[in-house]
This record gives structure tokens, C-alpha cells and sequence, in this order.
């Protein structure tokens, strides 16, 4: 009796110890198999999934424009984009749904322009949640000029300088 006690001790320990290991194993085989994606492959796939868009290597910036934040600023931004910046080196993402920001002028431009009035409430990154201009090199991020009421003359002067 005492023998089979013993037994049944050692093989419930045993099925414990499989069980924690196991549990152990696959969460850490989770977490290295699971790529995390960068911020650029994060902008390359809404692209791609949502607007059968390819953000290839010519492409230098991508500009968001929004209607979150300072209205006159997101105005001022649109003109400045329309007037001062080489489109057919950007991709323009305009995330407005026309309510609160006058986007006709968007719409008549040739070339990448997309609309998503959307991806704000989806977008988890919040790369998408205010205007600004990100500047893309060598397949990845390399910076992001938010556009802001306080220094957007010293924002446009920048985008322009890039």
C-alpha cells in the first residue's frame, strides 16, 4: 500500500512537472515565432491590404493629413502640401471625412492620394491619428514631423529641407 502511494505521488509530480513544462515551452516558442512588426511594415501593409498600394522604394514620405487637432493648422497643411512638396516621391493618407477640413483640393490631385476616414479608431500605432509627414529611407522609418499650432513654421521648414 505504502509502495503504491509512493507511486502515485511520483507520477502525479511527473504529469505536474509536463504540464509546467510544456506550458513553459510553447508560450516561449509563441514569442519567438511571433515577428513583431516595425512601424514601417506596419505603414507597408495597411498600404498594401487596404489600398492595393505597394510603398516601393521611390517612395520618400508619407504624408497624413487629419482633421484631429488645430483645424487652421491642418488647413495651412493641406495648402502647403497641394503648393510646396514633390507628390510623385509621396504617398498622401487623408484620414478626414471632409466635415471638419476642406479636402476637395485632395481629391483632384493626380497620383497617391488615398482616403480612409476609418483607420483612426483601427489604428493601434496612432501613426495615422494626427497630420504629419513621415519620411521613409532604406525600407524603414526615419523620422516624423507632427504637424503642431506652437512650431509649424519651423515643421514646414523642416519637411521642406528633407
Amino acid at each position: 500500500m505504502k509502495n503504491m502511494k509512493k507511486r502515485m505521488c511520483l507520477l502525479k509530480l511527473i504529469s505536474y512537472l509536463i504540464i509546467v513544462s510544456s506550458v513553459i515551452f510553447s508560450c516561449s516558442n509563441k514569442a519567438n515565432n511571433e515577428k513583431i512588426k516595425s512601424d514601417y511594415e506596419y505603414i507597408k501593409d495597411y498600404f498594401e491590404t487596404k489600398h492595393n498600394f505597394d510603398i516601393s522604394e521611390e517612395i520618400k514620405m508619407v504624408i497624413i493629413i487629419t482633421q484631429n487637432g488645430c483645424p487652421g493648422c491642418n488647413k495651412s497643411f493641406v495648402y502647403f502640401t497641394i503648393s510646396n512638396l514633390n507628390l510623385k516621391n509621396s504617398v498622401i493618407l487623408v484620414t478626414s471625412d471632409g466635415k471638419g477640413l476642406d479636402i476637395s483640393n485632395l481629391r483632384n490631385l493626380d497620383g497617391n492620394v488615398f482616403f480612409d476616414d476609418e483607420i483612426c479608431s483601427g489604428d493601434e500605432r496612432e501613426l495615422f491619428s494626427n497630420s504629419s509627414v513621415i519620411f521613409i529611407e532604406e525600407n524603414a522609418i526615419d523620422s516624423i514631423v507632427n504637424i503642431e499650432a506652437q512650431t509649424i513654421n519651423n515643421q514646414f521648414t523642416e519637411i521642406l529641407s528633407k
